[in-house]
């Protein structure tokens, strides 16, 4: 893939622009110099997510009787590389004009958004935005047990991409995708052409049974719900218009991924704060800095505190890490109400605990909160590099059987992979514990 497109970029010197519109049907036009940084972008993103595990131990350890020489290891990646394709990429989220009837399409999200059992958002990871303690209890719990009873997950947090309230119906009233009549601060955005004021709702239908328990919560992603319900443009329907398909906020991570593994911490904290520390709906928190143009869909709101109506993309609204985080180590800011809390220890058996995440971890926050449905398994490629699998997730696919029949293998020879009990391809435990 890295090859093709190398050989895109020469080729763009010899081709005539703009591309015809149904080329990508991109928004915008697809100018040689968007080609070239799209394919930059591209570029970002397939040799971060070549790794298969976090580093040559972890092979190891998961699979002894494997020559991990052979795997491709987060430590391999030339960062360098990643650092100067993010910086020379897209400078505006590349959406793709998707269409029901001619293609393209974004098929997989729409039907995770059919919710019910299709889809809830699991505790595993967007609960470390939780400040009251629930999480913290949470992760304490045997996972056989974990989450078990009538009430799923609930949350609070400072994150002003998750609804806002001490309480259920609370969060409920500061934001549902049906809006509220005569409420100007939840909109809605179940018509066309409308945002979401947050990227999660708290359910406010009947919550979808969770087997296991552990997977049950009160919450679903509904950033691209108007998308789903409406459409975007002129006369349309559901699943048409534009979708961001890749983000200026992904590069943005996967560039301070590199500045952070290249020790240039002060640079990573600028970029982690485009998403983390800019405004929510709002204004909120005062003295918040406006999210950029470009770096996301934009809403209209009425300040909290007052004064003109602004137009922005949705923000964190969290404590800024630039001029507080310099290093590796030291606890992105918030106290108790610090985003992301991070587990240790959290495995099957029950006994983890949480702590203040670090400028990585607050990295691995924002690029999951922002990429999420966007593209596809983002979240695995991106767990697979940084250690977060559960154990003995398979890291990569087998090959098919029939591939290998036709090479004359057989027995051993014709193999699968992960589960703990093949020799290769098993995640380590992960960092996390699980």
């Amino acid at each position: 893939a890295l090859d093709n497109a190398e050989a895109a970029a020469t080729a763009a010197a010899g081709t005539v622009f703009p591309l015809p519109n149904d080329w990508m049907f991109s928004q915008a036009a697809m100018t040689q110099a968007l080609f070239l940084r799209v394919i930059k972008s591209y570029r970002a993103r397939l040799r971060a997510n070549n790794p298969r595990f976090p580093s040559l131990a972890a092979c190891q350890a998961a699979n002894p009787a494997e020559d991990c020489s052979k795997e491709v290891t987060a430590t391999d990646v030339n960062w360098a590389k990643v650092v100067a394709d993010a910086q020379g990429g897209i400078t505006t989220d590349l959406t793709i004009i998707t269409s029901t009837t001619t293609g393209p399409n974004m098929s997989w999200t729409n039907q995770w958004y059919s919710y019910g059992t299709w889809h809830q958002m699991t505790p595993f990871l967007f609960g470390m935005a939780d400040k009251t303690g629930a999480y913290d209890a949470w992760i304490a719990t045997p996972l056989s047990t974990r989450g078990a009873g009538p009430t799923p997950f609930f949350l609070q947090t400072d994150d002003q991409r998750f609804p806002q309230g001490a309480s259920r119906a609370a969060q409920q009233a500061d934001f549902t995708v049906g809006g509220a009549a005569g409420v100007a601060t939840n909109p809605g955005c179940s018509v066309a052409n409308t945002i979401c004021k947050r990227y999660f709702r708290n359910r406010d239908g009947l919550d979808p049974a969770a087997s296991p328990s552990w997977g049950a919560s009160q919450y679903d992603h509904v950033r691209f719900f108007s998308w789903k319900n409406s459409g975007f443009g002129s006369g349309v329907t559901g699943q048409n218009g534009p979708f961001p398909f890749f983000t200026v906020a992904e590069l943005n991570m996967l560039e301070a991924e590199g500045q952070i593994r290249l020790g240039n911490y002060p640079a990573a904290a600028a970029l982690i704060d485009k998403t983390r520390s800019t405004c929510g709906y709002g204004s909120v928190p005062a003295g918040c800095t406006l999210r950029a143009t470009g770096n996301g869909f934009s809403l209209t709101w009425a300040p909290v505190a007052g004064g003109s109506s602004v137009t922005a993309p949705i923000g964190g609204g969290l404590p800024p890490l630039s001029g507080v985080v310099a290093d590796g180590t030291t606890p992105v800011p918030g106290g108790a109400a610090c985003v992301p809390k991070v587990p240790s220890n959290a495995s099957e058996v029950g006994g983890g605990t949480v702590a203040c995440g670090n400028i990585f971890e607050a990295m691995k926050w924002e690029k999951r909160i922002e990429e999420a449905y966007t593209a596809f398994a983002t979240w695995y490629f991106d767990s697979r590099r940084w250690g977060d699998l559960p154990l003995n997730t398979p890291v990569h696919w087998a090959p098919p059987y029939p591939d290998l029949q036709v090479r004359l293998r057989v027995g051993p020879q014709i193999y699968s992979v992960g589960g703990g009990t093949n020799p290769t391809g098993s995640a380590a435990r992960s960092g996390y514990g699980w």
